[in-house]
């Protein structure tokens, strides 16, 4: 072999003097086996249904809950042994021995409002929250009356608005249902104590949005 030369040069040249036709394509046996079109789709196709499992299970884990800190799907090892657990806005619970007119008192604290009328309206779905879970895990309560106060933290004296007194045994059938609202829910209090004049401004602008049209009962009685 002559210097500077190697075999795929010298067979250049060799086909070229012969007359040859020379090709810069590689010959058959070397190119790379062409893509099976069914196999690609079958890679397609799982890429696909890999991708929409993952994002039905994040849409059904979203659509099963509507509180981030619901506790109904928990094992029982890990179930709320207090009242006080059952909702993080829970900030006291006072419990009178049972009998005639004792009363479960719970306290619920909201954070400051945007809007006056979220006072009333989140209050409420907290309230409806504390009584589906109450049903769930202590359902052997024995107060006849469920008490629920409403507190802002910045309102000055202390921030206790108002709140509303409801049947448990009702509460608590009526709980369970799930076309049961947090409007059906101020629907069903017996009385409502405002223990500061915010409280009744609070609930006038909740009435006054059409967030409270289902809530007609509670606002033609406390709305003057």
């Amino acid at each position: 072999m002559r210097p500077g030369s190697s075999p795929d040069t010298d067979g250049l040249q060799e086909a070229l003097r012969a007359g040859g036709r020379v090709s810069s394509l590689l010959p058959l046996e070397h190119l790379p086996p062409t893509p099976d079109p069914r196999a690609r789709a079958r890679t397609e196709l799982l890429s696909m249904a890999l991708m929409a499992s993952i994002v039905l299970g994040y849409a059904f884990a979203c659509w099963g809950t509507d509180d981030p800190a619901d506790t109904s799907a928990l094992p029982l090892s890990l179930a709320p042994s207090t009242i006080e657990e059952l909702h993080p806005s829970i900030a006291s619970v006072v419990e009178e021995a049972a009998g005639n007119g004792a009363v479960l008192e719970l306290t619920l604290v909201q954070a400051a409002p945007m809007y006056p009328a979220s006072v009333v309206s989140e209050f409420s779905r907290d309230a409806l929250a504390v009584a589906r879970r109450m049903r769930q895990f202590f359902p052997h309560m024995e107060n006849p009356t469920v008490r629920f106060v409403a507190e802002v933290a910045q309102e000055p004296g202390g921030g206790l608005l108002f709140s509303i007194d409801l049947d448990r045994a009702r509460l608590m059938a009526k709980a369970g249902t799930p076309d049961f609202t947090f409007q059906d829910l101020l629907n069903q209090a017996q009385a409502v104590r405002f223990l500061d004049p915010e409280g009744r401004r609070y609930v006038a602008s909740f009435c006054a949005d059409p967030i409270a049209s289902s809530a007609t009962q509670f606002c033609l009685r406390e709305v003057h």
